[in-house]
């Protein structure tokens, strides 16, 4: 009766269906108590088409990598958003109230370099490989080995 080729609860999908259930729920529950205000519902729609494109980075990482660079490239986004909201929206007066383990700037700034940049990093993998000098390959002879010495057909 079972099928070895069936993959649907195999253990590469177990942080699949470990996950995606429970995230499911909170974010169905999400929709259901979020207040009516336009901004609000514009926020968990953008959660829902983040953890959306998670479940299929999820399910299949090799198929949908763009799944996964779009989350990192979210994460960085938002933390970019919270740090501009903290410099420039809010009053200094106001965030002087703010209790240090909250939504503070400095721990916007401290999620924004430990979060953030690895997200960026992740959306960009590119972003950290050297470029390797290939014009100096291109200029040696097919016959030349890399230490200079001649082959010998």
């Amino acid at each position: 009766m079972t099928n070895p080729e069936n993959k649907l609860f195999s253990g590469k999908r177990y942080m699949f269906w470990a996950i995606v259930p429970i995230g499911g729920l909170m974010v169905l529950s999400m929709n259901i108590y979020v207040n009516d205000t336009t901004s609000a519902k514009i926020v968990t729609g953008l959660i829902d088409v983040i953890f959306v494109a998670f479940a299929f980075s999820l399910w299949n990482p090799k198929e949908f990598v763009w799944a996964i660079r779009f989350v990192g490239f979210s994460t960085f986004l938002a933390y970019s958003c919270s740090i501009i909201y903290f410099l420039f929206l809010i009053p200094k007066q106001d965030q002087a109230s703010l209790r240090e383990s909250g939504a503070t700037l400095f721990n916007a700034i401290r999620g924004f370099v430990f979060i953030g940049i690895p997200g960026l990093l992740m959306a960009f993998p590119r972003l950290l490989k050297q470029d390797t000098n290939d014009a100096e390959f291109d200029l040696k002879d097919e016959n030349t080995e890399f230490d200079g010495n001649s082959k010998s057909n």
